[in-house]
């Protein structure tokens, strides 16, 4: 997360065949009838089960949930050498036309929830194919990333596809202990597709964004300037997180992702807005 002190090692170079798609979990609601459907994709390197709760959230409030695991954070952890940008929007497009069709058969709203690379891949599938929700809900979204891009290439040119870094997340999050650089440039590839691009066209979607301004990874003064110059606000809203309460061992301000790492308060509140923001509650 601090990239300055961040330590990379070689793995073996034995190469595997990515899956052709990313593994889904479906999670119902309580409720008889749904009130909506919702597509919830993690961060880079992160356990997808660290998002259950908010899933648990969604399900809670009458949203079916899709929660998607992509490629390199489940099964062999071979595939991740052969991760692409293609590949994850790839796999984010099929679980989104999954769950659209879903949602048009339920006739409910369908809502996006991501986690930093989620919300990238999520965008940069907006931005480039035929897809669109009915609201959105962003934690951490590493489209202004504080990463030293040009380093993280050249060390991927480098060492190749055995090539990575060490996590410095803590265990019980990390989908890995260390993340392969064909990761990190397939992140940079996706966050480079949506500048290229533009956000103006999806001004029409209402957006809650969840930034840390200490975030580690994630620039917040940068990603408030980027909502403002593509006229984006009201539509969407930039929220400042503060996560001294959390009850981790170690505190990392990119980790907002549960009542554990943001702390009781702070989860309450974020709940309340993203409550407000949905508007389930009926």
């Amino acid at each position: 997360m601090i990239w300055g002190r961040l330590l990379f090692l070689v793995l073996s170079a034995t190469l595997s065949l990515p899956p052709a798609h990313a593994d889904q979990l479906w999670m119902s609601t309580p409720h008889v009838e749904p009130r909506a459907v919702s597509v919830v994709i993690h961060g880079l390197n992160l356990k997808p089960e660290k998002m259950d709760e908010i899933a648990t959230f969604l399900t809670a409030r009458g949203s079916e949930v899709l929660r998607v695991s992509l490629t390199g954070h489940h099964g062999d952890i071979e595939a991740r050498k052969d991760i692409t940008r293609q590949l994850w929007t790839q796999e984010v497009f099929q679980a989104y036309t999954e769950a659209r069709a879903h949602a048009d058969r339920l006739q409910v709203p369908l809502y996006f929830v991501g986690y930093s690379l989620g919300a990238v891949l999520n965008l940069d599938v907006l931005l480039h194919q035929s897809a669109r929700y009915d609201k959105m809900i962003f934690f951490a979204p590493a489209i202004e990333n504080k990463a030293p891009e040009g380093i993280m290439r050249f060390l991927r040119h480098l060492l190749g596809k055995s090539g990575s870094l060490f996590s410095l997340n803590l265990k019980e999050y990390r989908a890995h202990d260390s993340t392969s650089f064909t990761m990190y440039v397939a992140l940079l590839d996706s966050e480079n597709a949506v500048h290229e691009k533009g956000l103006q066209t999806l001004a029409g979607i209402p957006t809650l964004i969840f930034l840390d301004p200490d975030d580690e990874t994630v620039s917040f003064d940068r990603t408030a300037k980027l909502l403002h110059d593509s006229q984006l606000e009201p539509a969407w809203k930039l929220i400042p997180v503060n996560n001294n309460g959390s009850t981790l061992r170690k505190k990392y301000h990119h980790l907002i992702i549960d009542r554990e790492s943001v702390g009781v308060a702070q989860w309450r509140t974020l709940e309340r807005a993203m409550d407000e923001h949905l508007d389930l509650l009926k």
